[in-house]
């Protein structure tokens, strides 16, 4: 399990190709700050991924914003988008409704050390219902944490790409 934000507008301008000798380039970029969403998003090493979480930055959430989303997609608000530890106690909640955890089908949970994840209620919760959660070490999961170089790091490239072509 890992999360990551994204934004409505773009980070990085596409690549622009001009012929040799063209000493300006122009592009047009946004100077909106845009919006940020978190997503949290978990799979398993077979491949097999839970649908996702979405932390919207808002106060009330509205129905319709899901319009197109993933079957299944979970949602809630927080005033800047961001996890908390309440949010990772809904995750927690959303994930055992999803993998059905036993005594006899324990469930291994790899969690990178963000501050949300230490949120006891949550972790005692998780204990409750079968799961073993395991921490990575800090400053290791840029190179450990799956999601971020499986998942994320295309999922990013693809929507800079279609928030540029927008």
């Amino acid at each position: 399990m890992d999360e990551t934000g994204i934004s409505t507008t773009t980070n990085k301008p596409p690549k622009v190709l001009l012929t040799k000798g063209k000493k300006q380039v122009g592009i047009i970029a946004s100077a909106e700050h845009g919006q940020l969403t978190t997503v949290i998003g978990c799979c398993n090493a077979a491949g097999s991924f839970l649908p996702p979480f979405l932390i919207f930055a808002r106060k009330k959430m509205q129905p319709r914003i899901l319009d197109g989303a993933p079957p299944g997609t979970q949602e809630t608000c927080t005033p800047n988008g961001w996890t908390s530890g309440e949010v990772f106690l809904d995750w927690m909640r959303f994930f055992v409704e999803h993998v059905r955890p036993t005594p006899e089908k324990k469930i291994l949970l790899l969690l990178d050390n963000h501050e949300s994840h230490k949120y006891y209620p949550a972790l005692a919760y998780a204990s409750k219902n079968n799961i073993v959660i395991l921490f990575l070490a800090p400053h290791t999961t840029h190179k450990m944490q799956p999601m971020d170089v499986a998942v994320y790091g295309p999922l990013k490239t693809y929507f800079e790409r279609e928030v540029n072509a927008f």
